[in-house]
């Protein structure tokens, strides 16, 4: 190490890490090969290394707990969805059976309004027929 105690980045270039994992690999006695400061930055290489992975873990979690906070999200979501599409099909069916019904009535009315037409036909036919002693009958069960 330096007099200021950072690790002189000169020292450890691509090829002297190369350097380094061969001896390594080929069993020779690395440690004697190696000098204090290129151990020092080896060290912090692999402190920043750590320090760096468990930042990606915390993103990693974070965005898993997101991820299960979108789906918890999603299945309410669903839920609901499923609930009202429940309620609209109730209230189709009722308006279907009011709907229903109301044409019902609504021929009940059209048969009534057309009985009602016939009956002051007559009630006009016998009106303008001869003085009849139902007459008065008719027109008073019309009122």
């Amino acid at each position: 190490m330096s007099e200021s105690g950072k690790i002189p980045l000169s020292s450890m270039t691509p090829e002297r890490i190369e350097e380094i994992k061969r001896n390594f690999k080929a069993g020779s006695p690395w440690w004697f090969m190696i000098e204090k400061a290129e151990i020092a930055y080896l060290i912090h290489s692999l402190e920043e290394s750590q320090q760096q992975n468990a930042r990606w873990k915390e993103a990693v979690n974070g965005l898993m707990m997101a991820d299960t906070d979108v789906q918890r999200d999603l299945a309410e979501a669903q839920q609901t969805i499923a609930r009202q599409q429940a309620e609209l099909d109730e209230y189709q069916g009722q308006m279907k059976i009011l709907t229903e019904w109301a044409n019902a009535e609504e021929m009940n009315v059209s048969d009534l309004i057309s009985e009602r037409n016939d009956l002051q036909e007559a009630f006009e036919k016998i009106k303008s027929a001869a003085p009849n002693p139902f007459y008065h009958m008719a027109s008073d069960a019309l009122k």
